[in-house]
């Protein structure tokens, strides 16, 4: 059994959730102490805003305070492939389900480990450490034997 890897610091209250079984790095990369910033930066904003009535001031305002709330993560988890999407009014999540991938492909290069997830309908790339490769191919194949893994390492 892969050894359970611990949920990044991207989590956006601190707290890890325990069918994350390992957590890919993010494309939303805004740490806390920036998105608290962005937060009172978007509500000093839009009090001056609301003060003079400057609909730019007023939509720049909105735009920051909306980017503190927001907050994304691509994982494994217990039921499959997982992009999560967290924002101020909702989480959306989109699953492929472990049942469904065909193909993963696994490459390295650098620091770095892109593996390309394929479902008959879908297709998603998730960037993970170096050292991640070997945990995502034994989830793979602890989890959906029936995909076929391809990998390639890209280092000269």
């Amino acid at each position: 059994m892969p050894e359970r890897h611990p949920a990044r610091p991207s989590d956006t209250d601190g707290t890890q959730r325990e069918d994350v079984l390992l957590e890919a790095e993010s494309l939303f990369p805004f740490p806390r102490w920036l998105r608290i910033l962005l937060g009172i930066a978007g509500i000093v904003l839009l009090a001056n805003a609301l003060m003079g009535f400057v609909f730019h001031e007023m939509a720049v305002a909105a735009g920051l305070t909306f980017l503190a709330g927001c907050d994304r993560r691509n994982l494994l988890d217990s039921t499959g492939v997982v992009k999560e999407t967290v924002t101020w009014l909702r989480t959306r999540r989109s699953v492929i389900p472990w049942e469904e991938l065909q193909t993963v492909a696994v490459s390295t290069y650098g620091k770095r480990t892109m593996v390309g997830f394929v479902a008959p309908e879908r297709r998603w790339r998730f960037l993970f450490r170096r050292d991640d490769a070997d945990a995502v191919r034994s989830l793979v194949d602890r989890y959906a034997p029936q995909a076929e893994v391809t990998a390639a390492s890209l280092d000269g």
